[in-house]
């Protein structure tokens, strides 16, 4: 009998201990960080020409609440302005929406056109991979509190517009980019 208490006993606590396990793993995984967000290449997000920092008003548009670095890149506090982006620059934006609720992408498609015609270049949602993610020479970064990387001209190529990786119809903007110094 005292054999068997024992055993129980045991028993409820290897539950317990998977139950604990169990739950680290959903919150491991509700904090998942992309495939582009490495120890490696988290130093190179201050390492930027230009910084935006954007926000989100409810769910209907980013704002861009500040730029440092360069003149004419946005409208301050407008609903999605439209941005103009120098090939050949760094850029971080900061993004005060939060990555799980309004994740910015870059894409190929202007602001008029169709959510579901869109390709995403670049993402800071979770398990969405753009293509220009692994571009060495875009060299991308995202982490909790932005994305950083660089416009290359293959990239300036695709480039149209940005939106948010969860409200794709209403939070996105256009993109114009211009040549660099000497470009």
């Amino acid at each position: 009998m005292q054999a068997r208490k024992r055993l129980s006993s045991r028993i409820r606590v290897l539950l317990g201990m998977l139950g604990i396990l169990a739950v680290g793993f959903v919150l491991a995984r509700y904090h998942y960080e992309s495939p582009g967000a490495t120890a490696q290449n988290t130093a190179q997000t201050t390492d930027a020409d230009v910084i935006l920092t954007i926000d989100n008003r409810g769910n209907s548009d980013y704002l861009v609440l500040e730029v440092e670095g360069a003149d004419g890149v946005a409208e301050l506090n407008t609903p999605d302005p439209t941005w103009t982006l120098t090939i050949g620059t760094r850029y971080r934006i900061i993004n005060k929406g939060r990555r799980n609720i309004h994740p910015f992408e870059l894409i190929d498609q202007p602001a008029s056109g169709r959510a579901s015609d869109d390709g995403i270049l670049l993402s800071q949602k979770a398990r969405v991979k753009g293509r220009f993610e692994d571009d060495p020479a875009v060299a991308w970064v995202e982490d909790d509190e932005g994305v950083t990387f660089t416009l290359t001209p293959e990239l300036a190529q695709a480039l149209k517009g940005y939106r948010c990786g969860v409200h794709t119809r209403s939070m996105r903007g256009d993109i114009e980019v211009i040549e660099g110094p000497g470009g």
